[in-house]
Parts: structure tokens; sequence; C-alpha cells
């Protein structure tokens, strides 16, 4: 449970986003009207049955060797060995892959059910962690260390929500005419330290971004800034309960203590340390795989029911 220290400590804006969802914003009933939001639509590319580049790949490969098997040179002899038992069943597996019809996974079927549910009963669990109000909370002063390490225009908290036919979102920065930023608050320095490649979802997050603002760039930045004081706090609360309320204790001091340190970034690391960003280039055919998927989603969207999906 929230404490309520740290909740009044939240800013109004912070608070009504957090109860608001990360779903949708209205009560939907035409599937064509309902769009994804690009913080989550990435999601709709995790599991199912499409075949991959790299199976393609692979299925092209065993293809032109089979083909090959019964053409000959001029000494007679074929261009290729014929496919082997074990070959040829993974080619036949290939193409059964290649030619069925797309079926997303368990991750994309549920994130699809969520959005039914938030956006036709207004049903949407909350999700409140201490990792995301710091993230809230935190959003100006990381934005101004970006400001101060990654040089650029003037950099402002964005607050236009954009929106196509597919898609919805509401970038944190538009710097420029061709960048577009967002800012991930790390919330220690060993998960900023783990970050050492982008998260899919977020290079999702980055491709609709510039789908929906006309940008060809995108930078996603993780930056480290000290915990907010009563989210500090609010850690520390959680040993003091378990160390039956002792302030006293040895042990409850040395577990406060290393908790305010952890949280206390500005003193671990200099502020050129505390910024690592990915940048990527706009790719219009990924953009299009999504826009794909969403009017796939759309499709199981339209069976939900309460009493079960429709086929």
């Amino acid at each position: 449970m929230l404490g309520c220290d740290c909740y009044h400590g939240i800013r109004a804006e912070c608070r009504t986003w957090l109860f608001s969802g990360i779903l949708g914003d209205l009560l939907m009933t035409d599937t064509e009207s309902v769009r994804f939001r690009a913080s989550s639509v990435g999601q709709l590319l995790v599991g199912g049955n499409a075949i991959t580049d790299k199976q393609l790949e692979k299925l092209s490969e065993l293809e032109t060797r089979k083909n090959n098997a019964s053409v000959y040179d001029d000494d007679g002899k074929s261009l290729a060995k014929p496919l082997t038992a074990s070959m040829q069943a993974e080619l036949d597996d290939l193409i059964s892959k290649r030619d069925s019809e797309f079926q997303f996974g368990a991750t994309a079927t549920n994130y699809i059910r969520d959005c039914w549910l938030k956006n036709t009963y207004n049903y949407e669990e909350p999700m409140v962690t201490n990792e995301i109000l710091k993230g809230l909370l935190c959003e100006d002063e990381a934005i101004g260390v970006l400001s101060n390490q990654i040089p650029g225009a003037f950099r402002y908290k964005n607050q236009s929500k954009y929106t196509d036919s597919h898609f919805t979102g509401t970038p944190d920065i538009i710097l420029d005419d061709e960048w577009v930023e967002d800012i991930k608050s790390s919330w220690t320095l060993r998960t900023f330290f783990e970050v050492t490649r982008p998260d899919p979802l977020y290079y999702a997050q980055g491709q609709v971004y510039m789908a929906l603002t006309g940008r060809k760039r995108f930078r996603v930045a993780h930056v480290l800034v000290d915990t907010p004081h009563e989210i500090v706090e609010e850690e520390c609360k959680r040993f003091f309960f378990r160390f039956n309320c002792d302030e006293s204790n040895p042990h409850y001091i040395e577990a406060v203590d290393k908790t305010r340190r952890m949280h206390a970034a500005s003193q671990l690391v200099p502020e050129q340390q505390r910024v690592k960003c990915f940048e990527f280039y706009r790719d219009d055919r990924y953009i299009d795989t999504l826009r794909s998927r969403v009017e796939t989603a759309r499709k199981i969207y339209a069976t939900l029911s309460l009493g079960g999906s429709h086929e």
C-alpha cells in the first residue's frame, strides 16, 4: 500500500496520470477508433507465430538447395546435394509457418484484453510502484541533467498528445524538427549500470513517436538522479516494520543507511556519467509492421465480450 506521506508529496499531474491509466483514455465501442499507446504497443510484437527474417533466410536457403539438387551442369553433376530428411522436415515446418494465419502470443493477447477492459468498462488494475513514482517526480530534473550533458535545442516537457489512425502517445521531449526524445529515470545505480542495450519496447515506443510527430531520429535517455526524499523514506519504512519498529536495532540502522546512500546518486557518480543514451533512425518498415499488428489486434478486440470471444 502506498504510504500517505509519499502520495501527498506527488504533484497533482502525477496523481492524475497514475489513476487515469496507461492503456487508453476514452470508452470506445467503435473498433476502428481503438488506438494503442506508444509506450505499450510494442507488446503486439512479442511472441506469436510470425516467421522471422532469419527463418525466411533459412527457408530461402533450403528451397534454393532443393531446387539446385535437380539442376545439372554440363558434366551431369547436380548443382547441390539433395536435402537430408531433417532438412526437408525443417523446410516443411518453415513453409507452414510462413503460410499459416498469424496468431498473437500470450503477452499480446493479454495486452489486447487489458485494453478492451479499460476502454469498455474503465477497468484497470492500479500499477503504482516507487520506481514509477520516481520516474514521474524526477522528469524535470532528468531533463535538466540530459540538457547539461547532451547539446541541442532548449528542452522542456512536452504536454501535447499525438494521435493518428493507429497510435497515440505523448513524447517527453520534441527537441527540434529532427529529434524526439524520451526520458527513463533509473531507480538506482545498479539498474542504471545494468542497462546495456535498448529495451525492445522502448524501440517500438520511439518508432511510434517518430511516426506520430514526423521526426526522423529518436533518443531514449536513461538518466540517474537522486531519488526524492519521500520515496526514500517510504523505502526505509519497510525496514522499520521489519525490525519491529526498533530504531535502535543495529541491523535496521545499517539497512536505512544503505538505502539512503544507494538513492543519493549525485554523491556516488559525477553527473557526466549519469546519462546513457540510445539513438535510432525512423524505420518505416517497422512502423508498418506495427500498424499491421494493430489491425489484427482490432479484429480480436472486436470479438471480445464478458462471455468470451465470439469466433
